[in-house]
């Protein structure tokens, strides 16, 4: 996988931990050598770091996107947390020209076909990357607004953490991150653990 550079946005006491511990394991998921950790974080909060044991894994699907699972599973192995894989389906620029037109029963039929295929690659991404997490499931949510969606389930659900990568290139695209990513780490109650695809 070669190095890995984390970023946490979020508690500060509950940054520091994960990325100690972070450190700890990421050889054995990473594989040497790594880079060293950075982070940025925003607010300070009570010794809750105990409670890490839900973790959000969220991923377009895209080759990018696989960088944050062998984190996740670093620190899902640290603490014994479950890891629930999330991709967020915007429908609309899925469908083929003209489907606008087609009757509901054709719209569904469409709807079903993608969320079919989406779900067989949750299933080898897991497969391949989080073979050795405890606890592993996965879920699909529609609508619009990847960000909002990732935000609303990770708060809903009652998630301790989310693991999500970013897309930049460049150094400027590191420090923008990008936009599903900046406005998860901006919208999340909880910390945000960002992994750039180099």
């Amino acid at each position: 996988m070669g190095g890995v550079i984390v970023q946490v946005f979020g508690f500060a006491r509950l940054s520091v931990w994960v990325l100690s511990l972070y450190a700890a394991v990421a050889p054995r998921h990473a594989g040497p050598p790594w880079s060293h950790a950075q982070r940025e974080c925003e607010t300070t909060m009570n010794d809750q770091t105990t409670t890490l044991k839900r973790v959000l894994l969220t991923t377009d699907l895209s080759e990018a996107s696989e960088r944050a699972f062998p984190v996740a599973a670093a620190i899902a192995d640290a603490v014994g947390a479950s890891i629930t894989v999330l991709h967020a389906l915007d429908l609309e620029p899925q469908l083929p020209p003209g489907a606008l037109s087609l009757s509901p029963r054709a719209q569904e039929e469409f709807r079903q076909e993608v969320r079919a295929l989406v779900q067989t690659r949750l299933t080898e991404l897991t497969g391949k990357y989080l073979s050795d997490v405890s606890h592993v499931d996965t879920d699909i949510i529609e609508g619009h607004g990847a960000a909002h969606l990732i935000c609303d389930h990770a708060q809903d659900g009652g998630f301790d953490l989310i693991v999500i990568s970013t897309h930049g290139r460049t150094a400027l695209g590191r420090m923008l991150i990008g936009s599903t990513a900046e406005k998860v780490m901006r919208g999340a109650h909880c910390p945000v653990v960002s992994v750039p695809p180099k």
